[in-house]
């Protein structure tokens, strides 16, 4: 079985890199305990999607299921001269109002309305990431990995992505074939650095513990091209318990690829009294030490293992 499953994700790998639709599709978010809002644009398209308070949506998002007391859903979409507005919120009664216009009238919520607004949802959960994680358990439980392998492949954008990759990855039972290949996978197709150094900081547990699974793991730091998240995801594996020796060294050897001198040198004086304490990892970390070109960086090094006497 989950042989079948890392071919399937092998599968899937090309299908998301040729959608190209993150070209076309500009959203923001903003999210807090309280707001989430979405905005899609397009060739004279626009929706936009706002949740506040915490909205249960039904299965097939094609309503409402439940708000808060001081929660809301606004949803509108302007398409050739045609406004669509549905607002969702609870009344003083405690019933849910609902209101749906068209071109600023009031509409009934029948079947072709709640088809527009299901439509709409499931580009804001696929593009933007609504719903993310409930999502995510919901097709679990409906359509098992499978399931939720074949939905990665009609996400777009880097935030519901690593959403649904790290949901992926969290599935009990997956053999390290499945998840050397999904974490590949994710490492490839996320392109924003904080999403992928997200994405790692979530798993770090299942990954580090398993010597098969160290060096996709450390492959996927390596992509990441910013070194301040390169380094944020070395120094979180570095706070780690009962780490043996081949994750140090690997360890150390992605810290060997951050260019920033800066970013170097804050994690080797991290990891300082770990590796150079250590007679078995010192060689390897003094190694590093000597990549630092700034000498001003390297002697921030040197001078804190001095400081702390651990050379001696």
């Amino acid at each position: 079985m989950f042989k079948r499953i890392a071919f399937s994700i092998a599968l899937l790998l090309p299908a998301l890199g040729l959608t190209g639709l993150d070209n076309t599709v500009r959203a923001q978010q903003s999210q807090d305990r309280s707001a989430w809002t979405w905005n899609r644009s397009d060739d004279g398209m626009r929706m936009e999607v706002k949740v506040e308070g915490k909205v249960e949506f039904m299965d097939d998002y094609s309503d409402v299921q439940q708000i808060p007391d001081d929660g809301a859903l606004r949803v509108q979409e302007e398409r050739t001269a045609v406004a669509k507005r549905y607002v969702v919120t609870r009344g003083a009664d405690g019933q849910l109002r609902r209101s749906f216009t068209v071109n600023g009238e009031a509409r009934a919520l029948d079947t072709e309305a709640r088809e527009w607004l299901r439509g709409v949802l499931l580009v804001a959960a696929r593009q933007g990431g609504l719903d993310a994680r409930t999502r995510v358990r919901r097709i679990l439980h409906r359509s098992g990995t499978q399931g939720l392998i074949e939905e990665i492949s009609h996400i777009k954008g880097d935030y519901p992505r690593r959403i649904y990759f790290e949901e992926l990855l969290k599935v009990e039972g997956l053999e390290a074939a499945a998840l050397t290949t999904a974490m590949r996978g994710a490492s490839r197709q996320i392109s924003s650095d904080y999403e992928r150094a997200q994405l790692l900081l979530h798993v770090a547990d299942i990954y580090l513990k398993r010597s098969e699974l160290l060096p996709i793991y450390f492959e996927a730091a390596d992509r990441i091209n910013s070194d301040y998240e390169h380094r944020r995801v070395l120094s979180a594996a570095l706070r780690k318990n009962k780490l043996g020796q081949e994750a140090l060294l690997k360890m150390l050897k992605s810290s060997s690829v951050i260019k920033s001198d800066y970013e170097k040198a804050t994690f080797l004086i991290e990891a300082a009294q770990l590796f150079a304490g250590e007679t078995r990892l010192r060689p390897a970390f003094l190694e590093v030490v000597e990549t630092i070109n700034s000498d001003h960086e390297r002697g921030r090094v040197l001078s804190n293992l001095a400081k702390k006497n651990i050379l001696n």
